[in-house]
Protein backbone atom coordinates (compact mmCIF):
# COMPACT_ATOMS: atom_id res chain seq x y z
CA UNK A 1 0.00 0.00 0.00
CA UNK A 2 2.87 2.39 0.88
CA UNK A 3 4.52 1.73 -2.47
CA UNK A 4 1.29 2.39 -4.31
CA UNK A 5 0.87 5.68 -2.42
CA UNK A 6 4.42 6.75 -3.30
CA UNK A 7 3.85 5.81 -6.93
CA UNK A 8 0.63 7.87 -6.99
CA UNK A 9 2.38 10.91 -5.51
CA UNK A 10 5.26 10.59 -7.97
CA UNK A 11 2.90 10.40 -10.96
CA UNK A 12 0.90 13.40 -9.70
CA UNK A 13 4.03 15.52 -9.23
CA UNK A 14 5.31 14.45 -12.64
CA UNK A 15 1.99 15.40 -14.26
CA UNK A 16 1.99 18.81 -12.56
CA UNK A 17 5.54 19.40 -13.77
CA UNK A 18 4.51 18.55 -17.34
CA UNK A 19 1.53 20.93 -17.17
CA UNK A 20 3.72 23.75 -15.88
CA UNK A 21 6.30 23.07 -18.58
CA UNK A 22 3.55 23.08 -21.20
CA UNK A 23 2.17 26.39 -19.94
CA UNK A 24 5.63 27.92 -19.98
CA UNK A 25 6.17 26.66 -23.53
CA UNK A 26 2.84 28.10 -24.68
CA UNK A 27 3.94 31.61 -23.68
CA UNK A 28 6.32 31.64 -26.62
CA UNK A 29 9.07 34.22 -27.11
CA UNK A 30 8.03 37.76 -26.16
CA UNK A 31 9.05 40.47 -28.62
CA UNK A 32 9.67 42.85 -25.71
CA UNK A 33 12.57 40.66 -24.58
CA UNK A 34 14.28 41.62 -27.85
CA UNK A 35 13.69 45.36 -27.52
CA UNK A 36 10.22 45.53 -29.02
CA UNK A 37 8.32 48.71 -28.12
CA UNK A 38 4.69 49.54 -28.84
CA UNK A 39 4.95 53.33 -29.10
CA UNK A 40 4.15 53.75 -32.80
CA UNK A 41 7.58 55.34 -33.34
CA UNK A 42 10.33 52.82 -32.60
CA UNK A 43 11.20 50.62 -35.56
CA UNK A 44 10.60 47.04 -34.42
CA UNK A 45 12.03 45.39 -37.54
CA UNK A 46 15.19 44.08 -35.87
CA UNK A 47 13.38 43.02 -32.69
CA UNK A 48 10.73 41.14 -34.66
CA UNK A 49 13.23 39.29 -36.83
CA UNK A 50 15.46 38.40 -33.85
CA UNK A 51 12.50 37.14 -31.80
CA UNK A 52 11.18 35.13 -34.73
CA UNK A 53 14.56 33.55 -35.47
CA UNK A 54 14.99 32.61 -31.80
CA UNK A 55 11.47 31.20 -31.60
CA UNK A 56 12.20 29.03 -34.62
CA UNK A 57 15.36 27.69 -32.99
CA UNK A 58 13.41 26.87 -29.82
CA UNK A 59 10.47 25.33 -31.64
CA UNK A 60 7.97 27.90 -30.37
CA UNK A 61 6.34 31.15 -31.52
CA UNK A 62 6.68 34.91 -31.09
CA UNK A 63 4.15 36.53 -28.79
CA UNK A 64 3.37 40.20 -29.37
CA UNK A 65 1.36 41.60 -26.45
CA UNK A 66 -1.33 44.19 -27.04
CA UNK A 67 -0.42 47.68 -25.83
CA UNK A 68 -2.39 50.65 -24.55
CA UNK A 69 -0.92 52.77 -27.36
CA UNK A 70 -3.24 52.29 -30.35
CA UNK A 71 -0.36 52.98 -32.75
CA UNK A 72 1.15 49.64 -31.76
CA UNK A 73 4.44 48.21 -32.98
CA UNK A 74 5.87 50.20 -35.87
CA UNK A 75 7.72 48.13 -38.50
CA UNK A 76 9.64 50.08 -41.13
CA UNK A 77 10.89 47.43 -43.55
CA UNK A 78 10.26 43.90 -44.82
CA UNK A 79 10.37 41.63 -41.76
CA UNK A 80 11.57 38.07 -42.34
CA UNK A 81 9.36 35.78 -40.26
CA UNK A 82 10.85 32.39 -39.32
CA UNK A 83 8.24 31.17 -36.82
CA UNK A 84 4.58 31.50 -35.93
CA UNK A 85 3.51 34.90 -34.58
CA UNK A 86 0.60 35.18 -32.15
CA UNK A 87 -0.97 38.00 -30.20
CA UNK A 88 -3.90 39.09 -28.09
CA UNK A 89 -4.81 41.84 -30.55
CA UNK A 90 -1.63 43.91 -30.96
CA UNK A 91 -1.30 46.32 -33.89
CA UNK A 92 1.55 46.13 -36.41
CA UNK A 93 1.75 49.47 -38.24
CA UNK A 94 3.83 50.20 -41.29
CA UNK A 95 4.36 52.90 -43.93
CA UNK A 96 3.02 52.17 -47.39
CA UNK A 97 6.44 52.62 -49.05
CA UNK A 98 7.39 48.99 -48.36
CA UNK A 99 6.06 46.22 -50.58
CA UNK A 100 5.53 43.84 -47.66
CA UNK A 101 5.45 43.72 -43.83
CA UNK A 102 5.66 40.01 -42.95
CA UNK A 103 7.78 37.88 -45.31
CA UNK A 104 7.40 34.22 -44.30
CA UNK A 105 10.57 32.12 -44.48
CA UNK A 106 9.44 28.67 -43.33
CA UNK A 107 6.49 26.28 -43.68
CA UNK A 108 4.10 25.55 -40.85
CA UNK A 109 3.69 29.16 -39.72
CA UNK A 110 0.56 30.48 -37.95
CA UNK A 111 -0.21 34.22 -37.88
CA UNK A 112 -2.95 34.81 -35.33
CA UNK A 113 -4.84 37.67 -33.63
CA UNK A 114 -2.81 40.55 -35.07
CA UNK A 115 -3.94 43.83 -36.56
CA UNK A 116 -1.99 45.03 -39.61
CA UNK A 117 -2.42 48.74 -40.25
CA UNK A 118 -0.71 50.20 -43.33
CA UNK A 119 -0.57 53.91 -44.09
CA UNK A 120 -2.62 54.95 -47.08
CA UNK A 121 -1.35 58.42 -47.83
CA UNK A 122 0.96 57.95 -50.80
CA UNK A 123 0.29 57.82 -54.53
CA UNK A 124 1.91 54.49 -55.36
CA UNK A 125 1.40 52.01 -58.17
CA UNK A 126 0.97 48.89 -56.03
CA UNK A 127 -0.72 48.34 -52.69
CA UNK A 128 1.57 46.87 -49.99
CA UNK A 129 1.50 43.22 -48.93
CA UNK A 130 0.67 42.65 -45.27
CA UNK A 131 1.73 38.99 -45.39
CA UNK A 132 3.73 37.35 -48.17
CA UNK A 133 3.50 33.58 -47.79
CA UNK A 134 6.40 33.14 -50.19
CA UNK A 135 5.28 29.77 -51.50
CA UNK A 136 5.36 28.07 -48.10
CA UNK A 137 3.12 25.13 -47.16
CA UNK A 138 0.92 24.52 -44.12
CA UNK A 139 0.40 28.21 -43.38
CA UNK A 140 -2.56 29.56 -41.39
CA UNK A 141 -3.62 33.21 -41.10
CA UNK A 142 -6.53 33.55 -38.72
CA UNK A 143 -8.48 36.12 -36.74
CA UNK A 144 -6.42 39.06 -38.00
CA UNK A 145 -7.47 42.56 -39.01
CA UNK A 146 -5.76 43.61 -42.22
CA UNK A 147 -6.16 47.30 -43.05
CA UNK A 148 -4.98 48.53 -46.48
CA UNK A 149 -2.87 45.44 -47.05
CA UNK A 150 -2.87 42.24 -49.10
CA UNK A 151 -1.98 38.55 -48.79
CA UNK A 152 0.22 37.11 -51.52
CA UNK A 153 1.81 33.73 -52.27
CA UNK A 154 3.67 32.40 -55.25
CA UNK A 155 5.64 29.20 -55.57
CA UNK A 156 7.81 29.22 -58.68
CA UNK A 157 9.03 25.62 -58.32
CA UNK A 158 7.43 22.57 -59.92
CA UNK A 159 6.28 21.46 -56.47
CA UNK A 160 3.26 23.56 -55.53
CA UNK A 161 2.54 24.90 -52.05
CA UNK A 162 0.13 22.87 -49.96
CA UNK A 163 -2.52 23.72 -47.39
CA UNK A 164 -2.90 27.48 -46.96
CA UNK A 165 -5.75 28.57 -44.69
CA UNK A 166 -7.06 32.15 -44.43
CA UNK A 167 -9.78 32.02 -41.79
CA UNK A 168 -11.92 34.46 -39.80
CA UNK A 169 -9.98 37.57 -40.81
CA UNK A 170 -11.33 41.06 -41.40
CA UNK A 171 -10.10 42.92 -44.48
CA UNK A 172 -10.74 46.63 -44.91
CA UNK A 173 -9.06 48.70 -47.60
CA UNK A 174 -9.33 51.79 -49.75
CA UNK A 175 -6.90 51.54 -52.65
CA UNK A 176 -8.04 54.77 -54.29
CA UNK A 177 -4.55 56.26 -53.84
CA UNK A 178 -2.92 53.50 -55.89
CA UNK A 179 -2.51 54.39 -59.50
CA UNK A 180 -3.24 51.16 -61.40
CA UNK A 181 -5.79 48.38 -61.35
CA UNK A 182 -3.22 45.59 -61.61
CA UNK A 183 -2.80 42.09 -60.21
CA UNK A 184 -0.60 43.73 -57.56
CA UNK A 185 -3.75 45.28 -56.16
CA UNK A 186 -5.71 42.06 -55.55
CA UNK A 187 -6.58 41.58 -51.87
CA UNK A 188 -5.69 37.87 -51.83
CA UNK A 189 -3.57 36.39 -54.60
CA UNK A 190 -2.48 32.74 -54.38
CA UNK A 191 -0.52 31.15 -57.21
CA UNK A 192 0.37 27.46 -57.52
CA UNK A 193 -1.45 25.83 -54.59
CA UNK A 194 -2.78 22.40 -53.69
CA UNK A 195 -5.22 22.94 -50.83
CA UNK A 196 -6.56 26.44 -50.13
CA UNK A 197 -9.18 27.42 -47.55
CA UNK A 198 -10.56 30.97 -47.56
CA UNK A 199 -13.32 30.73 -44.98
CA UNK A 200 -15.48 32.98 -42.78
CA UNK A 201 -13.63 36.21 -43.60
CA UNK A 202 -15.20 39.65 -44.03
CA UNK A 203 -14.15 42.13 -46.72
CA UNK A 204 -15.07 45.80 -46.98
CA UNK A 205 -13.03 47.03 -49.94
CA UNK A 206 -12.91 50.12 -52.14
CA UNK A 207 -11.11 50.31 -55.49
CA UNK A 208 -9.06 47.15 -55.40
CA UNK A 209 -8.43 45.22 -58.61
CA UNK A 210 -9.88 41.87 -57.53
CA UNK A 211 -10.70 40.45 -54.13
CA UNK A 212 -9.38 36.90 -54.67
CA UNK A 213 -7.24 35.46 -57.47
CA UNK A 214 -6.13 31.81 -57.63
CA UNK A 215 -4.25 30.33 -60.56
CA UNK A 216 -1.54 28.01 -61.81
CA UNK A 217 1.38 29.54 -63.67
CA UNK A 218 2.11 26.27 -65.48
CA UNK A 219 1.15 27.31 -69.00
CA UNK A 220 1.45 23.71 -70.23
CA UNK A 221 -1.54 22.71 -68.12
CA UNK A 222 0.29 19.84 -66.42
CA UNK A 223 0.10 21.24 -62.88
CA UNK A 224 -3.21 22.48 -61.46
CA UNK A 225 -4.06 24.66 -58.50
CA UNK A 226 -6.71 22.51 -56.85
CA UNK A 227 -8.71 21.62 -53.74
CA UNK A 228 -9.90 25.21 -53.31
CA UNK A 229 -12.59 26.08 -50.77
CA UNK A 230 -14.11 29.58 -50.49
CA UNK A 231 -16.76 29.26 -47.80
CA UNK A 232 -18.84 31.51 -45.58
CA UNK A 233 -17.24 34.84 -46.49
CA UNK A 234 -18.97 38.22 -46.54
CA UNK A 235 -17.54 40.27 -49.41
CA UNK A 236 -18.50 43.89 -50.02
CA UNK A 237 -16.61 45.66 -52.79
CA UNK A 238 -16.97 48.87 -54.78
CA UNK A 239 -14.50 49.49 -57.61
CA UNK A 240 -13.95 50.88 -61.10
CA UNK A 241 -11.62 48.04 -62.09
CA UNK A 242 -14.17 46.04 -64.16
CA UNK A 243 -12.36 42.92 -62.95
CA UNK A 244 -13.61 39.87 -61.08
CA UNK A 245 -14.38 39.46 -57.39
CA UNK A 246 -13.04 35.89 -57.52
CA UNK A 247 -10.78 35.02 -60.46
CA UNK A 248 -10.07 31.30 -60.85
CA UNK A 249 -7.70 31.76 -63.71
CA UNK A 250 -5.53 29.27 -65.59
CA UNK A 251 -5.78 25.58 -64.67
CA UNK A 252 -7.71 25.54 -61.41
CA UNK A 253 -9.99 22.67 -60.43
CA UNK A 254 -11.82 20.93 -57.56
CA UNK A 255 -13.39 24.15 -56.27
CA UNK A 256 -16.17 24.75 -53.74
CA UNK A 257 -17.73 28.21 -53.33
CA UNK A 258 -20.51 27.98 -50.77
CA UNK A 259 -22.49 30.09 -48.30
CA UNK A 260 -20.87 33.41 -49.22
CA UNK A 261 -22.52 36.82 -49.46
CA UNK A 262 -21.34 38.96 -52.39
CA UNK A 263 -22.32 42.61 -52.62
CA UNK A 264 -20.39 44.27 -55.45
CA UNK A 265 -20.46 47.35 -57.63
CA UNK A 266 -18.12 47.89 -60.59
CA UNK A 267 -16.82 44.32 -61.00
CA UNK A 268 -17.59 42.73 -64.36
CA UNK A 269 -18.17 39.37 -62.68
CA UNK A 270 -18.30 37.78 -59.25
CA UNK A 271 -16.83 34.35 -60.10
CA UNK A 272 -14.83 33.73 -63.25
CA UNK A 273 -12.84 30.82 -64.65
CA UNK A 274 -11.13 30.84 -67.99
CA UNK A 275 -8.28 28.90 -69.51
CA UNK A 276 -6.34 28.42 -72.74
CA UNK A 277 -6.88 24.66 -72.47
CA UNK A 278 -8.12 22.98 -75.62
CA UNK A 279 -8.46 19.54 -74.10
CA UNK A 280 -10.57 17.63 -71.61
CA UNK A 281 -10.26 17.93 -67.86
CA UNK A 282 -12.65 17.93 -64.94
CA UNK A 283 -13.10 21.35 -63.42
CA UNK A 284 -15.42 20.10 -60.64
CA UNK A 285 -16.75 23.53 -59.68
CA UNK A 286 -19.58 23.73 -57.14
CA UNK A 287 -21.17 27.14 -56.48
CA UNK A 288 -24.02 26.73 -54.01
CA UNK A 289 -26.10 28.56 -51.40
CA UNK A 290 -24.52 31.95 -52.03
CA UNK A 291 -26.17 35.36 -52.21
CA UNK A 292 -25.20 37.63 -55.11
CA UNK A 293 -26.08 41.33 -55.26
CA UNK A 294 -24.23 42.79 -58.22
CA UNK A 295 -24.35 44.98 -61.31
CA UNK A 296 -22.13 42.45 -63.10
CA UNK A 297 -22.29 38.78 -64.07
CA UNK A 298 -22.50 36.35 -61.15
CA UNK A 299 -20.81 33.39 -62.89
CA UNK A 300 -18.64 33.64 -66.01
CA UNK A 301 -16.88 30.53 -67.35
CA UNK A 302 -14.83 30.48 -70.57
CA UNK A 303 -13.72 27.01 -71.53
CA UNK A 304 -11.35 27.52 -74.45
CA UNK A 305 -10.39 31.11 -73.82
CA UNK A 306 -7.86 32.35 -76.36
CA UNK A 307 -8.52 29.53 -78.84
CA UNK A 308 -11.10 31.16 -81.07
CA UNK A 309 -12.68 28.73 -83.49
CA UNK A 310 -11.66 25.60 -81.59
CA UNK A 311 -14.30 22.94 -81.23
CA UNK A 312 -13.36 21.51 -77.84
CA UNK A 313 -16.01 21.74 -75.13
CA UNK A 314 -13.52 20.15 -72.81
CA UNK A 315 -14.02 21.40 -69.26
CA UNK A 316 -16.37 19.29 -67.22
CA UNK A 317 -18.64 19.32 -64.17
CA UNK A 318 -20.14 22.64 -63.08
CA UNK A 319 -22.92 22.91 -60.48
CA UNK A 320 -24.64 26.23 -59.71
CA UNK A 321 -27.39 25.51 -57.19
CA UNK A 322 -29.38 27.04 -54.36
CA UNK A 323 -28.08 30.56 -54.97
CA UNK A 324 -29.97 33.85 -54.80
CA UNK A 325 -29.01 36.30 -57.55
CA UNK A 326 -30.11 39.94 -57.47
CA UNK A 327 -28.94 41.47 -60.75
CA UNK A 328 -29.03 45.26 -60.37
CA UNK A 329 -27.97 45.91 -63.98
CA UNK A 330 -30.30 46.53 -66.90
CA UNK A 331 -27.94 44.77 -69.31
CA UNK A 332 -25.47 42.39 -67.63
CA UNK A 333 -26.31 38.68 -67.83
CA UNK A 334 -26.32 36.66 -64.62
CA UNK A 335 -24.72 33.48 -66.04
CA UNK A 336 -22.26 33.47 -68.99
CA UNK A 337 -20.78 30.07 -69.90
CA UNK A 338 -18.97 28.92 -73.06
CA UNK A 339 -17.33 25.58 -73.91
CA UNK A 340 -18.13 23.31 -70.99
CA UNK A 341 -19.61 19.88 -70.37
CA UNK A 342 -22.09 18.74 -67.74
CA UNK A 343 -23.41 22.08 -66.50
CA UNK A 344 -26.25 21.99 -63.97
CA UNK A 345 -28.07 25.18 -62.94
CA UNK A 346 -30.73 24.21 -60.43
CA UNK A 347 -32.82 25.51 -57.55
CA UNK A 348 -31.66 29.12 -57.85
CA UNK A 349 -33.57 32.39 -57.66
CA UNK A 350 -32.71 34.95 -60.36
CA UNK A 351 -34.19 38.41 -60.03
CA UNK A 352 -33.68 41.61 -61.99
CA UNK A 353 -36.34 43.64 -60.19
CA UNK A 354 -37.37 46.81 -62.01
CA UNK A 355 -34.21 47.04 -64.12
CA UNK A 356 -35.67 45.59 -67.28
CA UNK A 357 -35.79 42.18 -68.95
CA UNK A 358 -32.36 41.45 -70.39
CA UNK A 359 -31.07 37.87 -70.50
CA UNK A 360 -30.15 36.09 -67.29
CA UNK A 361 -28.30 33.35 -69.22
CA UNK A 362 -25.92 33.67 -72.16
CA UNK A 363 -24.55 30.26 -73.11
CA UNK A 364 -22.47 28.81 -75.93
CA UNK A 365 -21.05 25.41 -76.78
CA UNK A 366 -22.22 23.26 -73.85
CA UNK A 367 -22.66 19.50 -73.88
CA UNK A 368 -25.30 18.29 -71.43
CA UNK A 369 -26.83 21.45 -70.01
CA UNK A 370 -29.57 21.33 -67.37
CA UNK A 371 -31.54 24.38 -66.21
CA UNK A 372 -33.93 22.89 -63.68
CA UNK A 373 -36.20 24.12 -60.88
CA UNK A 374 -35.14 27.79 -60.90
CA UNK A 375 -37.21 30.91 -60.33
CA UNK A 376 -36.30 33.30 -63.14
CA UNK A 377 -37.63 36.85 -63.01
CA UNK A 378 -36.99 39.63 -65.51
CA UNK A 379 -34.75 37.76 -67.92
CA UNK A 380 -34.49 34.94 -70.44
CA UNK A 381 -32.10 32.27 -71.79
CA UNK A 382 -29.89 32.83 -74.85
CA UNK A 383 -28.14 29.92 -76.57
CA UNK A 384 -25.76 31.68 -78.91
CA UNK A 385 -22.22 32.49 -79.93
CA UNK A 386 -22.80 36.18 -80.68
CA UNK A 387 -20.13 38.21 -78.83
CA UNK A 388 -19.96 35.56 -76.12
CA UNK A 389 -16.37 36.24 -75.18
CA UNK A 390 -14.87 39.69 -75.54
CA UNK A 391 -16.56 40.30 -78.92
CA UNK A 392 -15.10 37.08 -80.38
CA UNK A 393 -17.19 34.29 -81.88
CA UNK A 394 -16.72 30.78 -80.53
CA UNK A 395 -17.92 27.39 -81.67
CA UNK A 396 -21.47 27.10 -80.36
CA UNK A 397 -22.48 23.44 -80.63
CA UNK A 398 -24.83 22.20 -77.92
CA UNK A 399 -25.92 18.67 -77.17
CA UNK A 400 -28.79 17.67 -74.91
CA UNK A 401 -30.30 20.73 -73.25
CA UNK A 402 -32.99 20.33 -70.58
CA UNK A 403 -34.97 23.39 -69.43
CA UNK A 404 -37.31 21.80 -66.92
CA UNK A 405 -39.66 22.76 -64.07
CA UNK A 406 -38.61 26.40 -63.87
CA UNK A 407 -40.84 29.34 -63.00
CA UNK A 408 -40.55 32.35 -65.32
CA UNK A 409 -41.97 35.79 -64.64
CA UNK A 410 -41.50 39.17 -66.27
CA UNK A 411 -42.94 42.66 -66.21
CA UNK A 412 -43.12 42.26 -70.00
CA UNK A 413 -45.92 39.75 -70.81
CA UNK A 414 -44.52 39.30 -74.33
CA UNK A 415 -41.05 38.37 -73.15
CA UNK A 416 -39.00 35.73 -74.96
CA UNK A 417 -38.14 32.62 -72.92
CA UNK A 418 -35.31 31.06 -74.96
CA UNK A 419 -33.39 32.40 -77.95
CA UNK A 420 -31.18 30.32 -80.27
CA UNK A 421 -29.10 32.64 -82.43
CA UNK A 422 -26.18 33.21 -84.78
CA UNK A 423 -24.97 29.87 -86.02
CA UNK A 424 -25.79 27.79 -82.96
CA UNK A 425 -26.02 24.05 -83.53
CA UNK A 426 -28.38 22.41 -81.04
CA UNK A 427 -28.74 18.69 -80.50
CA UNK A 428 -31.75 17.74 -78.38
CA UNK A 429 -33.63 20.56 -76.64
CA UNK A 430 -36.36 19.82 -74.09
CA UNK A 431 -38.50 22.57 -72.53
CA UNK A 432 -41.02 20.89 -70.24
CA UNK A 433 -42.88 21.33 -66.97
CA UNK A 434 -42.18 25.05 -66.67
CA UNK A 435 -44.53 27.67 -65.27
CA UNK A 436 -44.68 30.84 -67.37
CA UNK A 437 -47.14 32.81 -65.21
CA UNK A 438 -49.54 33.84 -68.01
CA UNK A 439 -46.87 35.27 -70.28
CA UNK A 440 -47.99 35.39 -73.93
CA UNK A 441 -44.72 35.92 -75.79
CA UNK A 442 -42.55 33.53 -77.76
CA UNK A 443 -41.35 30.36 -76.07
CA UNK A 444 -38.43 29.71 -78.45
CA UNK A 445 -36.98 31.90 -81.18
CA UNK A 446 -34.50 30.35 -83.62
CA UNK A 447 -32.42 32.55 -85.96
CA UNK A 448 -29.69 31.42 -88.36
CA UNK A 449 -29.24 28.17 -86.43
CA UNK A 450 -29.79 24.42 -86.66
CA UNK A 451 -31.73 22.31 -84.15
CA UNK A 452 -31.98 18.52 -84.31
CA UNK A 453 -35.03 18.16 -82.08
CA UNK A 454 -37.23 20.28 -79.81
CA UNK A 455 -39.64 18.83 -77.28
CA UNK A 456 -42.04 21.29 -75.67
CA UNK A 457 -44.71 20.89 -73.01
CA UNK A 458 -45.95 24.42 -72.39
CA UNK A 459 -48.44 25.31 -69.68
CA UNK A 460 -49.75 28.51 -71.29
CA UNK A 461 -51.85 27.90 -74.43
CA UNK A 462 -51.47 31.55 -75.46
CA UNK A 463 -47.75 31.12 -76.10
CA UNK A 464 -46.39 31.30 -79.59
CA UNK A 465 -44.26 28.20 -79.22
CA UNK A 466 -41.66 28.47 -81.99
CA UNK A 467 -40.55 31.45 -84.05
CA UNK A 468 -37.98 30.52 -86.69
CA UNK A 469 -36.06 32.32 -89.43
CA UNK A 470 -33.20 31.12 -91.66
CA UNK A 471 -32.95 27.98 -89.51
CA UNK A 472 -33.48 24.25 -89.72
CA UNK A 473 -35.48 22.32 -87.10
CA UNK A 474 -35.45 18.61 -87.94
CA UNK A 475 -37.90 17.35 -85.34
CA UNK A 476 -40.43 19.10 -83.07
CA UNK A 477 -42.84 17.58 -80.55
Amino acid sequence: MKNLLLLFLFNSLFSITLVKASLAFDQGVNIKDFGGRADGITNNLTALEAASYTARQKGTFVFIPKSADSRGYYVDGNAKIYSSVKSDGATISSPSKHNKIFFLQNPGIIIENLRFSIENDRLLVNAPIAIEINGMSNVTIQNCDIVNGRIYSRNTSREFSKNISIIKNRFTADFSNYQNYTIQNDIIQILNINGLNICNNSFDIKNSNRIIKVTSTDTNGELFSDNIKILGNNIKSVTNSKKQVIDLYMFTKDIEIRNNVFNSVGHNSIIENKTTADRFYKLNLVVSDNQFITDGTSLRLYGSFGNVGKTSNGIQNVIFSGNKVENTSASAVSINIAHYQDVKISGNVFNRGSKGSSSHFRLAGIDRLSIVGNKISGGNILLTDEKVIEDKKYNSSFNKINILNNEFSSSNPNALIAGIYNGSNIGDLSIEGNNFNNQTGTLIEVKNSNVRSIQVNKLNPNFRSIKSSNSQIRSMK
